[in-house]
């Protein structure tokens, strides 16, 4: 599992092949959120989920509305950190 931090760009994967694969078992990926597959989004904010045991993202595309997990991203390696104030 991929540790992101604040500011990193990362890409969001094809998720509409398969929603559970990208999620975890009691937050898998909504429908809504499949509208964003593919796109390029920097991390907002870093939180450690205590109930899924592993740490979820606010990305700036969706507005901070959706959590994130690790397995939804793809990082790409020629994009840089962006700074957040």
């Amino acid at each position: 599992m991929k540790v992101y931090k604040v500011g990193d760009r990362v890409q969001i994967q094809p998720l509409a092949s398969d929603r559970e694969k990208y999620g975890h078992p009691r937050a898998s990926i909504m429908a809504p959120m499949l509208r964003y597959s593919n796109k390029q989004a920097t991390i907002v904010s870093v939180v450690y989920s205590e109930t899924l045991g592993q740490y979820m993202y606010r990305i700036d595309l969706d507005n901070s509305f959706w959590f994130w997990t690790s397995k939804a991203f793809r990082p790409q390696k020629l994009l840089k950190r962006k700074q957040i104030c």
